[in-house]
């Protein structure tokens, strides 16, 4: 069985740099690996190198080098799962902040 991170369900903008190319789409669900990304065209292929995303969300921007790790076509859309390869900073204090108080999600020792 392969291991899940635990995920927590957002809504922020994305613009995603893929060579020449810019797709806007909707950040869906974060964790401290990856990200979902839904509203993705078609046009943009998953086998793509690594690209650069802008996640805009919680009054802030964060730019993001990721991979594609899977995808699941939707008519003319695509939902993509991305792996982060690296993140300012402040992407890692604001999943901090998503950390409910009364559970560590994220699985890291108290």
């Amino acid at each position: 069985m392969e291991f899940r991170e635990n995920r927590v369900d957002v809504a922020m903008q994305s613009t995603l740099a893929a060579g020449n190319y810019f797709f806007d789409g909707m950040v869906e669900n974060i964790s401290r690996n990856g990200l979902k990304m839904s509203g993705i065209p078609t046009k943009f292929k998953t086998k793509s190198m690594t690209c650069t995303t802008i996640v805009s969300g919680r009054g802030k921007n964060f730019k993001l080098r990721v991979k594609p790790s899977w995808s699941q076509e939707n008519g003319i859309y695509q939902d993509v799962g991305f792996e982060i390869l690296s993140s300012p900073v402040d992407w890692i204090l604001m999943l901090n902040d998503l950390d409910p108080r009364e559970k560590d999600m994220w699985g890291n020792l108290q």
